[in-house]
This record gives structure tokens, sequence and C-alpha cells, in this order.
């Protein structure tokens, strides 16, 4: 009896869009005060939301999401709020940390190349996290961003416009 599934590329893009169309955990909370708020938002594409947590005797009982998002970001929040929803809080840090760790192993460069986007779309570094993930030997950047002015109106620009003239 076989004890494990292999994820066939075709398998993992039907799981992405699944919670894409139909996302579990898309909603602001009814009651605010009981859950701990994250925002996220990039300078590389649409990506502005907030992610929910709440939680009772150690563990999380719910988690909500709600914002505008890009297809991966929308269904990987969605997959990241199934995931953590009954998790002790010292596993659902390590899960939330690992999703946002997702950045990649060029965070240094990517963020030097991004310092005119970020002043364009009126954006600043808050903070730098370095971190690494079990069993890779590349480290991963928590980078957050803080929105210091309102983004122009001009933005988001097309894909065809941005891939002519990148900030």
């Amino acid at each position: 009896m076989p004890t494990s599934i292999e994820l066939t590329p075709e398998m993992m893009r039907g799981i992405i869009m699944d919670h894409y169309q139909n996302p579990r955990h898309k909603a602001k909370p009814s009651d605010p005060k009981a859950y701990l708020s994250l925002h996220a938002s990039s300078t590389n594409c649409i990506d502005d939301f907030d992610v929910y947590l709440k939680g009772e005797k150690g563990k999380v009982v719910d988690a909500l999401w709600d914002g505008i998002a890009c297809t991966i970001s929308s269904a990987s929040t969605d997959i990241l709020c199934d995931r953590v929803i009954g998790e002790d809080y010292a596993l659902a840090e390590k899960t939330i940390q690992s999703y946002l760790d997702m950045k990649g192993s060029k965070g240094r460069e990517e963020l030097a190349l991004s310092k005119n986007a970020l002043e364009k779309l009126g954006g600043k570094v808050a903070s730098v996290q370095e971190d690494s993930l079990p069993g890779d030997e590349g480290l991963r950047l928590n980078i957050s961003i803080e929105k210091m002015s309102p983004t122009e109106h001009k933005y988001p620009r097309s894909w065809a416009e941005i891939e002519k003239k990148p900030l």
C-alpha cells in the first residue's frame, strides 16, 4: 500500500486554481478585535491583503484573509489559512514563516533592483529578516515594506507596459 502521493504539476495547478476560484477563507472577520492581523503587499504585483488569525487555548482556531492578490498569492494564502487552523501557536508560526520565506534566495538582489520601484510606488523597506528553510542551503529574506505615500493612479500597469518599461 502506498504511503505517499506524488503531486503532478497538473494536480498542483488544479489545487491552485481551485483555491483561487473558490477561496475557503476569503473574508473579513466579524469581530476584528478577536483576531491578530498581518498586512502583506508587493511592489512587484497587485498583492495588497490582510491575513487574520484567531487563537484560543494555544491553537489557531480560525484564519481568514481579505484584499486583492494575484492568482498565486490568493491561492497560497487560502491554502496557508487551511493549514494553520488547528495548529498550536509554535507550529503555526513556523508554517507562516515558511510561507513568508517563499520569497526566494535572491532577495538581496531583488531588493536592490526594486529601489526605484519602491520610491515611485510610495514604499520603503521597514525591515529585512534573514531565515533559512529546513533542508535548504540557501538563505531567505522576509522583507517588510511600509507604505509611506499613496500610489499614483497610473499603477498597476499592464504586463506589456511593465515589460517595455520596468520601474
